[in-house]
């Protein structure tokens, strides 16, 4: 014998389940293209190169000696006086990118001793 929210058709009974599922498995069917068993990585393919004036980078390396504890703050401040143009921001990208080609050394990390 069926229940009887079955009969009257109310929500809740195996029939609405099933059509709930036949929804979801379309709309995933939807979504993906034939054969794709998982949504694609939005990853760019081609990621974008960084462009540096290669005479800011240059005054880059040439500072780092001169202030090894200089951040990024402090270089980009030295390079306003020598007239480049750039952000703190710049001057930290290109930092990083110089100490993992290892052309300059990274700060010394100093800790303060407890009295």
């Amino acid at each position: 014998m069926r229940a009887e929210s079955e009969v009257r058709g109310e929500p809740g009974g195996a029939q609405d389940e099933r059509a709930a599922d036949k929804l979801l498995s379309a709309l995933n069917r939807a979504r993906l293209p034939e054969g794709q068993q998982s949504p694609r990585s939005r990853r760019p393919k081609q990621p974008r190169k960084a462009k540096w004036p290669s005479d800011l980078v240059i005054a880059i390396e040439r500072l780092r000696p001169d202030f090894p504890m200089g951040g990024k703050d402090k270089l980009a401040l030295l390079l306003a006086k020598e007239g480049f143009k750039t952000s703190a921001s710049t001057v930290g990208r290109i930092l990083k990118h110089l100490v993992e080609r290892g052309v300059v050394d990274p700060a010394p990390f100093i800790r303060k001793q407890k009295t």
